[in-house]
This record gives C-alpha cells, sequence and structure tokens, in this order.
C-alpha cells in the first residue's frame, strides 16, 4: 500500500482571548462527555448585537455588520429570541455604536433587564486592540479591547476586557455568552483580506497607547456600584472570565479576518459557529460544538486561506457546589436548548408579487456558490415535515431569492431544507497578481487568461480571490514557514500564494523565468486547484440523507472521527481526532445501511492540489470494486506518512453507479502500467500516452456528472432540467487531518 506525501493544507493556532484574561487553553483534551439539559428554564432571552464596519480613520471592515445578520437570523429562528428583545447596534442603525452607545446599551439593554434564570447573549464585531493596563496580569501589561465607532488614530476610546469584565460581573445570571469577533494583532491588509484589528499609526515596535482617562473614570464607577476594592477586582480577574461562556476568535499574536466568499463578508468565527449551529440536530454539549468548530474551521481556511481556532472559557464558580455553574461547559451553546429543527435556510419575507426571500444561515461557504437558479428547497413545519417546496431563481452573497412551486405561502420564519443543488455549469478560479510583479502583470494575466475556467481578479479586499500569483520575499518566506512550508527558491522568484499571501509548496520557479515559462509551469498545478474548486461544490454532509455510516478510524487506538451516522444530518457530537503520527496508519470505514448497494469514492487532497484516488484501486475492475452492499463494510487503508501538517479527505457516496469516472480512472490507471491496489495520483508531472494536465479536471468532472445523474429530471416538454446533487442520492464527506512527526 503506497503512503500519502502530506501537503501543507492548514494550520492550527492555539487560541487566548488576552482582553478578557482567558488562559491558553487546548481544546482538542476535551472529554466527549453526554450533554445536559439547563438546570432550570428560562424567563426572558436577552442579546445585544453590535457589528462596526466604518470607521472614520481606521481602516473600514466588510463583514461585520454580516455577522450581526447571522447572529440576529440564528438566535430569532432557531433559539427562539423575540424580535424586542434583540438590540442592534451597527453602522445603519439610529442608534450607532459609539463607546457612549455601547456601555449604555450593556447597562440598560443586559444589567438592567436580566434577572437570575435568563439567558442574555452579547455579541461583537469589529476591530480589536491593545492598550497599556494600569493593573496588568501578566508580563506584557497589555489589556486587549474594543474598538468603537468613533475611535480614531489620535483620539483613542478604546472599551477594554477590563471594563469588559465590570459590566459582566454585574449580570443577574449565570447563563451569559460573551462572543467577540476581533483580534489584537496584524491590523492592516494581508493580500487579499482585512484584519480585524486597530492597526498601528507608526512603526510597528511602538508603545501601546495608554487608556483614556475617561475609561479610567468609567472603570472606577463601575467598581464602586460593585463595591469592590482594586484588589479584589484583581483577584477575580485572575480566577477567569466574570460569568458565564467567553467566546473569542483568535489568540492575541494571531489574525482574526474579514474573509470573503461568493458575494459576501464575513467573520471566520460567527460564519462557521452559526452556520454549524443552524446546521446542528438537536441539541450538544459547549465543549463538544467547540471540538467540532476546531474541525470546521478548516472549511473557512480553505476558502479565506487564514488558520484561526476559536476560543472559550467558561466563568469559575463563585460557589463551589454550585450545578449551573459547574455544568456550563456541558450546555448547550448560548447555555439554551434549540427550540426548532435543524435546517439550511429560513424565510425573511414574502413580496407583493409572490417572491420568497430567505436567507441561507446553514450553508457551508464552499459550497455555496453551488447554490444556482433551479436548485429546491422543502419548506418543513416545526416538526421537520415537509410542507411544501421553493425554487430559487437568485441569489445575493447569503439572501436568496426562489418561488413557491407545491403548498401554501410561507409565513416569515419557516424553515428550509436543501432538496436539489443546482451545480453551475460553468466555476471559475480567481487569480489574482500581486503588486510585486511589476511591469511582468499584464503579461502574466494574458497567458492566465489562457486557461479555461481561470479568472484573473483584483486584490482589492472586496472580492473573492482563491490564489494569489507574487513574488517571494522575507515575509512571505516567514508565513510559509509558520505553516510548515519551507521555500527553497530565492527571495524574487514567482510562484502561487494564499489569499493571505503564504506561499504554496511547489510552485516557485527560477529567477529569469518569462511569463510565458512560468505560466506553462504553473499550467498543471493550477488545473489540480480548479479541480479541488469544483469538487467544493459539491460538498454536502450535513445534508445528505442515504442511510450511510462513514468513520475514520486510527489503526493505533486514538479518537475516531464521524462523518456520518447514517441517514439523516451528518454532524453530530465528538471529539477532536488527535493529530496522526507519520508513518501511522488510518482506516476509512464505510458502512451501507441501505438495502441497495451503494458505490464509493475516497480521494485525498494536498493544498498544491495533487489528488489521489485512495478507492478504488482494483483497476482490473473498478466498477464492482467501488460497490458497497447492503449491510456491508468496505475499509480503505491510509498510510499516513510526513512531514507534519494537514491533507483534506473527501469520501463520496452514491446511489448510483460512478460509471464515467470510473473508466476514465480505469484507462488511466492502465496506460500508467498501475496494478491492483495501487493507487492513483494526479501531481501533475506524472504523465503517460492517456494521461495529460487536463485529465484531474476531467476526472473531476465526471465524477460531478455521476452523483449529479438523479438530478436530470424531465420537463414537461420532455428535456431534461441541468443537472443537480440530490442528497436522498449522493453525499460527499469532508474531513481534514493533522500529521504530527
Amino acid at each position: 500500500m503506497p503512503p500519502i506525501h502530506r501537503r501543507h493544507f492548514l494550520q492550527f493556532a492555539g487560541a487566548t482571548l488576552a482582553s478578557l484574561g482567558l488562559s491558553q487553553l487546548d481544546f482538542l483534551s476535551h472529554a466527549d462527555r453526554t450533554a445536559r439539559v439547563l438546570a432550570q428554564p428560562t424567563r426572558r432571552k436577552l442579546a445585544l448585537l453590535i457589528g462596526i464596519n466604518q470607521y472614520s480613520s481606521i481602516t473600514s471592515l466588510n463583514g461585520c455588520l454580516t455577522d450581526v445578520e447571522m447572529q440576529y437570523e440564528l438566535l430569532r429562528h432557531r433559539y427562539g429570541f423575540q424580535t424586542e428583545d434583540i438590540l442592534l447596534l451597527t453602522d445603519e442603525t439610529s442608534q450607532k455604536p459609539t463607546r457612549d452607545n455601547i456601555l449604555a446599551a450593556f447597562e440598560t439593554h443586559l444589567i438592567q433587564q436580566a434577572k437570575p434564570g435568563d439567558v442574555v447573549v452579547f455579541h461583537y464585531s469589529g476591530h480589536g486592540g491593545l492598550v497599556t493596563d494600569p493593573q496588568p496580569l501578566d508580563a506584557t501589561k497589555l489589556n486587549g479591547t474594543l474598538i468603537p465607532a468613533d475611535c480614531t488614530l489620535t483620539q483613542r476610546n478604546d472599551i477594554m476586557g477590563r471594563t469588559l469584565f465590570l459590566l459582566s460581573s454585574q449580570i443577574k445570571t449565570e447563563y451569559f455568552t460573551m462572543v467577540l469577533d476581533s483580534c489584537h494583532s496584524g491590523g492592516g491588509l494581508r493580500g487579499n483580506q482585512v484584519v480585524r484589528a486597530m492597526p498601528r499609526s507608526g512603526r510597528s515596535n511602538e508603545p501601546a497607547t495608554a487608556p483614556s482617562a475617561a475609561e479610567l473614570r468609567y472603570q472606577e464607577q463601575q467598581l464602586q456600584i460593585l463595591g469592590w476594592t482594586e484588589k479584589e477586582l484583581q483577584q477575580r480577574r485572575r480566577r477567569g472570565v466574570a460569568k458565564g461562556v467567553a467566546i473569542g476568535s483568535t489568540q492575541k499574536e494571531f489574525l482574526a479576518v474579514d474573509a470573503s466568499f461568493d458575494g459576501f463578508h464575513a467573520g471566520a468565527l460567527t460564519y462557521l459557529l452559526t452556520r454549524y449551529l443552524w446546521q446542528l440536530s438537536g441539541s450538544e454539549p459547549l465543549t463538544n460544538t467547540f471540538d467540532r468548530l476546531a474541525l470546521i474551521t478548516q472549511e473557512l481556511a480553505a476558502a479565506s486561506n487564514n488558520a484561526q481556532i476559536p476560543v472559550k472559557e467558561v466563568a469559575p464558580c463563585a460557589t463551589p457546589k454550585s450545578s449551573a455553574c459547574q455544568l456550563t461547559d456541558q450546555y448547550p451553546a448560548y447555555q439554551l436548548n434549540v427550540d426548532r429543527p435543524n435546517a439550511e435556510a429560513v424565510v425573511r419575507e414574502v413580496t407583493s408579487d409572490g417572491t420568497i426571500v430567505f436567507w441561507l444561515g446553514g450553508v457551508s461557504s464552499r459550497s455555496l456558490e453551488a447554490y444556482q437558479p433551479g436548485s429546491l428547497f422543502s419548506l418543513i413545519d416545526d416538526q421537520g415535515n415537509e410542507i411544501g417546496e421553493i425554487e430559487q431563481t437568485s441569489r445575493a452573497g447569503l439572501e436568496g431569492y426562489g418561488k413557491l412551486k407545491t403548498g401554501n405561502p410561507p409565513t416569515k420564519g419557516t424553515l428550509l431544507r436543501e432538496k436539489l443543488r443546482n451545480l453551475p455549469t460553468d466555476w471559475t478560479l480567481k487569480v489574482g497578481l500581486d503588486e510585486s510583479l511589476g511591469d511582468d502583470r499584464g503579461a502574466i494575466a494574458q497567458e492566465l487568461q489562457k486557461i479555461s475556467h481561470i479568472q484573473v481578479v483584483p486584490i482589492n479586499q472586496k472580492g473573492t480571490v482563491n490564489f494569489i500569483v507574487g513574488r517571494m520575499n522575507d515575509a512571505k518566506r516567514q508565513a510559509g514557514k509558520a505553516r510548515g512550508v519551507n521555500i527553497a527558491q530565492p527571495n524574487g522568484s514567482v510562484g502561487l500564494l494564499t489569499s493571505g499571501n503564504q506561499p504554496i509548496a511547489n510552485s516557485f520557479g527560477r529567477l529569469d523565468e518569462s511569463p510565458q515559462r512560468l505560466i506553462t509551469r504553473l499550467r498543471p498545478q493550477v488545473k489540480m486547484l480548479l479541480a479541488r474548486q469544483l469538487l467544493n461544490l459539491t460538498l454536502n454532509g450535513e445534508a445528505a440523507q442515504l442511510n450511510v455510516e462513514i468513520v475514520l478510524k486510527p489503526d493505533a487506538g486514538g479518537t475516531m472521527q464521524v462523518l456520518s451516522r447514517g441517514k439523516g444530518r451528518s454532524l453530530g457530537s465528538q471529539a477532536t481526532p488527535k493529530p496522526h503520527k507519520t508513518n501511522s496508519r488510518l482506516d476509512v470505514n464505510v458502512i451501507n445501511r441501505e438495502t441497495s448497494p451503494v458505490y464509493l469514492a475516497v480521494l485525498a487532497i494536498g493544498d498544491d492540489g495533487t489528488m489521489t484516488v485512495l478507492h478504488p484501486a482494483n483497476w482490473d475492475s473498478p466498477e464492482s470494486a467501488a460497490i458497497v452492499k447492503p449491510q456491508a463494510t468496505t475499509t480503505v487503508p491510509m498510510q499516513v506518512y510526513g512531514p507534519a501538517g494537514f491533507f483534506e479527505v473527501l469520501v463520496i457516496t452514491s446511489a448510483l453507479p460512478l460509471r464515467e469516472t470510473l473508466r476514465a480512472l480505469q484507462t488511466i490507471a492502465n496506460s500508467r502500467g498501475l496494478g491492483q491496489g495501487t493507487w492513483l495520483t494526479f501531481d501533475g508531472t506524472t504523465r503517460s500516452a492517456n494521461d495529460s494536465e487536463d485529465s484531474v479536471v476531467q476526472t473531476t468532472r465526471n465524477l460531478v456528472s455521476d452523483i449529479t445523474r438523479a438530478g436530470a429530471k424531465p420537463t414537461t416538454a420532455g428535456a431534461a432540467v441541468p443537472r443537480g446533487l440530490d442528497p436522498t442520492q449522493s453525499g460527499v464527506f469532508s474531513a481534514i487531518l493533522q500529521v504530527i512527526d
């Protein structure tokens, strides 16, 4: 059995939230314990949601208002918050998110209204910063801050984490959740990304700003309200967060990115958290939710190319025997059980002409582009039963538009589930050209545009950029080393970068390359990345309904990773799997619980696009080798080699034969002389008579054609509609695995 030579795919980052005094946490060590219901019913659910895109003299952001929309729709339509109990402060509300308004809203909406047993949520999306702490907790003598809308580089009026601690301490319920989607380092631009951190106004090592006099006076007032001495405040801060649960986007040394997706921007933490909670079937302990987030964060990293893991900490128990305090980590997210079924979308409005406007909050960012006109959604009631069907007519970002096909016109708040995904017939890989290319940019653009499905786009932090062509320098080299990618070529050599300006392995060449030679060299790698882009559009693990169980099981005992538990939604309670050591073995076990055969393909993909077909590997009869009989189990073994890093495994199940895919793979395998049990790898260099640089793209096309065949249904006129991905017929699951030396 040949090994997987692991390509550097993603990087995990540890996480801490300095503004609230959170300790360094290892989320991979959480036990997978059974969820428990809340100790008492709640009387009221209050939320204060703050989003700031526009700053007067600081780099503006794009996704913070989207974050607020995401939280609002989730809390309102899955967790039962009443509209009047959710207060919004954004650029577009009558009350702007200035320092005074944020503090006043926290006091009046949360502190003054919340009673014991109530559920309270505070969410902030915007820039973060650092100021000196007059009463520091550690040797850095710094405190993280929130940057209000009226803050400027010369007139700092930050809200310190110390202030948030004082305010949170006054909330009269233990069921409190604080979510901060910002960071404290790296402010400014990184390639095509905007970072949610206050930029330095001068040199990078300049001293941190002192807190404003108004901030210090306000803290003194809050101390008096609480009746605490400064010494008592410090003691409490050192023990941990003030109340409930605090959730932060990333460690202060790492970046919280204002990420660009297909038609919208959003924060990494907010997008992943809310999307996951839309899809979650039932309730699970918060500790399990964060273990899952540690996995699906990589989904966003695949889109925005930025490693980021959320961080949480639970408040210490003021009363050691208090069950409400002791079990907080075992309560669900927001310390509240969901009261409605899981879904992909929710109806926002039905217009006078019958257009149905819906919010696609539960859809994966990697496959959102696949929701084209003609996609179908089931309308469901609060018991999860189908009560109608709508057809999508258009989409703008996360907002879809459709028309009713069956059933009664829905009302606002009706939930939707995916029924048929109408994949695009034309898809593109968006490539930006870095300014470091200088006068060669025009010639390189011309050469790139000769490759089908490649679109050259500007790097302006507004639209989506999948990859960047640019020159190597010291900063990019260091960014690569941080991800485990070591570039041997000299500074000035040209290659591929992520949208965050991190180098992609095996893509840099010689200093004297002409634009024509450069693109000729990169063409096979670009084709592989293009194929991966198409595969992303088919990911539907959350919606897949084939009764198939898929488990990734380390040979040496380790934590199993469950991709599908059978018919129904695939997202389930599980602990984050431990990293896999080099030279270890990993089995993909697929159990068919259907009464009919299921066809199976398993692929491994590196971040440089290299794709390996792990199953089937019997080239004498690939179609029969791909069959998993009813009630039978197929085991696909993998041997994992180094170096340390990450790679992605795709598991594809289909009720229909993968005929086109398997015939093409068999032709290529036979022309290479591959024997039975040998993996077939597309690495951009291996060639045979029936094997070209386009083979990987054609193989991917064949695979998509096979798994969407069931969606080709005749119209009333007898013509076939465009093929669609039917979750009752096909499931495409993704797992990204870590390898350590």
